[in-house]
């Protein structure tokens, strides 16, 4: 049978394997050249935390949507089943975990929540990205410098100025208390820290600090313990995050305090003020501080230096009231 097929010039033929070369070259190194992000790649985060707390649920869910939604399409954020680490508020655990994920080359990202988690990725020598979320204040806690600014690269957070001065403003204005008791704790190695800054701002409104601090090794769970009696010594105490409480738990210390006769006034904003506390002073809602987060996270993994990006968010000023706590307090 004849063969009907068409035949180059063996040197045709030879021009024709070269260009075909040189453009799968090209297709290589332009491949090579363009973000990540435009050829489609798979991101993967790693959710660390210190300890299940109610408060950071609620911002992880509004997180991992916001990310899923501002991601460009062709990035793909994977969440793995062993992506997910709580070390229930066990700080050898804790340390154990950070460990782990700074050895786990399969993550690019860690997304660490509340107290402790930084200072123990950075212990463990984690070069990851790590964007921290859920913390109090992390100038007075050691891991951002007086402007705000990471004291490492691979870390973002973010900085609230002014927040500690706005809430004793409103304690003040709205309840005439001149003793003000301060339970901050799990704690680090900042109790000092954060008791002498919010003694000096309290000094500025004409009040004074009646500080609480933790016992070493047993920060959680004292709440209850710690406020015993407290009301003889304070006209209201400042509450900052109660980590370690789940929602019963939290719902329990609120009537607890009621009947202690201690009004509360929270730094955490309305999610508190709903269980009991009689006023908060935040307008910042869950969902923008979600959005803030999320848009750092895309910046990072599109080639931004964690350490390069905004810091500030500011909680903005919100009076909220829960009249029922606030006539019960006597005002």
């Amino acid at each position: 049978m004849k063969d009907t097929r068409m035949k180059f010039p063996p040197a045709y033929s030879r021009h024709l394997k070269t260009r075909l070369q040189r453009f799968l070259l090209a297709g290589l190194l332009l491949a090579a050249l363009l973000p990540a992000s435009l050829l489609g790649r798979e991101y993967r985060f790693v959710y660390y935390e210190a300890g299940p707390y109610p408060v950071s649920r609620t911002l992880q869910g509004e997180y991992r949507d916001e990310v899923r939604r501002l991601a460009p399409e062709g990035m793909e954020i994977v969440y793995p089943p062993n992506g997910y680490m709580s070390a229930n508020w066990d700080r050898e655990k804790c340390r154990k975990m950070a460990k782990q994920i700074s050895r786990d080359k399969k993550f690019d990202l860690v997304v660490a929540m509340g107290p402790w988690t930084v200072e123990d990725l950075i212990e463990a020598g984690c070069k990851k990205p790590i964007v921290s979320m859920g913390r109090f204040d992390p100038i007075l806690e050691g891991i951002a410098d007086s402007k705000g600014r990471p004291k490492y690269k691979n870390l973002t957070v973010r900085i609230r100025p002014g927040k500690v001065e706005s809430d004793l403003q409103a304690l003040t204005t709205v309840f005439k208390a001149k003793r003000i008791g301060l339970l901050y704790f799990p704690t680090n190695t900042e109790f000092d820290t954060v008791e002498k800054y919010i003694r000096k701002q309290a000094a500025k409104v004409g009040a004074t600090i009646v500080a609480v601090p933790p016992d070493p090794k047993k920060a959680i769970y004292q709440f209850f313990k710690k406020t015993k009696g407290l009301a003889r010594k304070i006209d209201a105490l400042y509450l900052t995050p109660l980590f370690g409480l789940d929602l019963n738990a939290m719902n329990a210390f609120f009537t607890h305090l009621e009947r202690e006769g201690i009004p509360a006034f929270s730094s955490e904003g309305f999610f508190q003020v709903e269980r009991g506390a009689f006023a908060s002073n935040t307008a910042a809602m869950i969902s923008g501080v979600a959005r803030y987060h999320a848009d750092k996270t895309i910046r990072i993994l599109q080639g931004a230096s964690p350490a390069s990006l905004p810091t500030v968010f500011r909680d903005g000023r919100r009076l909220s009231l829960n009249l029922p706590a606030y006539q019960k307090a006597g005002q």
